[in-house]
């Protein structure tokens, strides 16, 4: 069996330490429960919606289940560009009209 040799240069090693430290200073500025949520990769069987996120999973209806908690968690996050981006698919004009709003 024959040894595999990796050299590392010195700005090698401190570029792999510098993202080392900003991946856990990030998860350091998290709530504990978005921490764990994030260690688990979001996984179906351990997510345990907000309140929000299982009203944003009702709007799915008998999909609910197929959307990965990442997305509604997304989508609990950014509200304001899910919605514009809604508008950029349909229009301004049908998205107030589905809205009941006339202009």
């Amino acid at each position: 069996m024959s040894k595999k040799v990796i050299k590392l240069t010195e700005k090698d090693i401190e570029s792999l330490v510098e993202k080392i430290i900003k991946e856990d200073s990030v998860n350091e500025n998290l709530p504990r429960r978005e921490r764990e949520r994030h260690e688990t990769n979001f996984r179906r069987s351990s997510f345990e919606p907000y309140k929000r996120e299982g009203q944003l999973m009702d709007i799915f209806g008998p999909y609910k289940d197929d959307v990965p908690p990442n997305v509604i968690s997304y989508m609990r996050k950014n509200p304001a560009l899910i919605i514009k981006r809604l508008e950029q698919v349909y229009g301004r004009d049908k998205v107030l009209r589905y809205l009941g709003i006339n202009e």
